[in-house]
């Protein structure tokens, strides 16, 4: 179902709160040591490719899935992930430090309690590097959404993000978007959703801008890449994390090689 344009409550917060307690409850979250998961990157093939992330420092590794028994699996140990255009995949919580998806902790956190999860940071008021130029109240199939427009304020090659998508009730991210220097008309845009006990990447894509499409949020094209078949390994060779080339080559994660 579509992201729809609904009547916003007389409470509503303001857009620097809703931002504030989105970021809260992304760094809140605790993730497995490892997080394991099918994709595409169409830099490296055009086969799915299996990627392993260590969340302690955001290293990855990926290997690719022949179609074929008959071939042999392409291996790239100790890689960085960027998303489509290299950007970041996740929130600037200051405007020097950028945290992903991948587990970068600012914050230096170490193991909670000696087990299998770590907490990615305790809540606390982020530093924000963008301007929150509108704040819009969305509906997702029943669910309410919160819908922030923003601008950065300095580096906007840098601080890319242009939108967010943020779940009314619990403040969990479902959508991040993101300019696309090379071409105005095209966005890049990051899916979130459950995935076992998390709230974790799901997907990416190319996306038409609102301004072409009149949709309430930025609209998929084809290129899509979506995230399968998590899972979430108790442990994973080192060497697995040990880049063959150094600098670490970098994987972008999208469909679309162009």
């Amino acid at each position: 179902m579509p992201f729809v344009s609904a009547t916003p409550p007389p409470n509503m917060p303001s857009g620097t709160t809703i931002f504030q307690r989105a970021e809260n409850a992304w760094h809140a979250q605790a993730l497995p040591k490892y997080v394991e998961f099918t994709t595409f990157s169409a830099q490296i093939s055009d086969d799915p490719i299996r990627v392993i992330i260590r969340t302690a420092d955001g290293k990855a590794f990926a290997e690719t899935i022949p179609p074929s028994s008959r071939q042999k699996p392409v291996k790239f140990p100790g890689v960085d992930l960027e998303g489509p255009g290299h950007s970041q995949l996740g929130f600037c919580v200051t405007d020097l430090h950028c945290t992903g998806v991948l587990g970068a902790d600012p914050f230096g956190g170490g193991f909670a309690g000696g087990g299998t999860y770590r907490t990615i940071a305790a809540v606390r008021a982020f530093s924000i590097p963008y301007v929150i130029t509108d704040t819009q109240y969305l509906d997702f199939d029943g669910t309410p959404a919160y819908d922030l427009k923003l601008e950065p304020k300095t580096d906007p090659l840098r601080f890319r993000m242009r939108e967010i998508v943020i779940d009314a009730s619990t403040y969990h991210v479902w959508k991040m978007i993101y300019a696309e220097p090379a071409n105005a008309k095209r966005e890049l845009v990051y899916g979130f959703g459950p995935v076992a006990d998390m709230w974790y990447l799901r997907q990416t894509c190319d996306a038409v801008p609102v301004e072409y499409t009149g949709l309430a949020v930025p609209a998929c094209t084809p290129d899509v890449a979506m995230m399968w078949d998590y899972s979430f390994p108790d442990a994973v060779p080192d060497d697995d994390f040990v880049a063959a080339d150094q600098p670490a080559k970098t994987l972008v994660i999208v469909a679309d090689p162009g």
